[in-house]
C-alpha cells in the first residue's frame, strides 16, 4: 500500500473515507447520508465504519465514516485514530476498490495523529499471499 497526499482540487477517486469524531456527524454531509448513519447507530465511536453511496458532480462515490472517537488523553486519542485506520483498511482491502481517499478536513487531528491513522491503515494493509495459491478473485488484495 502506497500512501500520497494530494490537493484538494485534484480528482478523488471512487472511495472516499471522512473522519467523524464521536457523536459529531458533519453538517456538511448530504441528508440521506446523515439519516442513514443515524439509522445504522453510527455515532463516531473508535472504528466504527459506516458507508453509504453519494453522487458528486453526476458521479457516484462511495462515502465511509470512519469513527475516530471522543477527546481523551493522548495515548487515548492516538490509539482511537489507529483503530479507525485500521477498520478502514480492513473493510475495503479485499473490496475491488484500488484507492481510498481520506478526507482529514474538519476532523482537529493533529499531525501526529494523521501520521498514527496513515501508520495503522498501512499495517493493517499488509498481507503475505505468495503462498495463498486457491484465493479466489473476491478474496484476493485490491485496496
Amino acid at each position: 500500500m502506497n500512501v500520497t497526499f494530494r490537493a484538494s482540487s485534484q480528482t478523488l477517486p471512487r472511495l472516499v473515507a471522512r473522519l467523524v469524531a464521536q457523536d459529531s456527524l458533519p453538517g456538511d454531509l448530504d441528508e440521506i447520508v446523515r439519516e442513514s448513519a443515524v439509522a445504522a447507530r453510527f455515532s463516531g465511536k473508535a472504528a466504527q465504519v459506516h458507508e453509504s453511496f453519494v453522487t458528486v458532480d453526476g458521479t457516484l462515490r462511495r462515502l465511509a465514516l470512519a469513527g475516530i472517537g471522543g477527546n481523551g488523553t493522548d495515548g487515548e486519542r492516538i490509539a482511537a485514530v489507529e483503530r479507525a485506520g485500521g477498520a478502514l483498511v480492513a473493510k475495503y482491502l479485499t473490496s475491488g476498490e484500488t484507492e481510498l481517499a481520506i478526507d482529514f478536513s474538519g476532523s482537529d487531528l493533529s499531525a501526529d495523529e494523521a501520521a498514527a491513522l496513515l501508520l495503522a491503515a498501512r499495517l493493517r494493509g499488509w498481507r503475505h499471499d505468495t503462498y495463498r495459491t486457491r484465493l479466489k478473485d473476491d478474496q484476493k488484495k485490491s485496496l
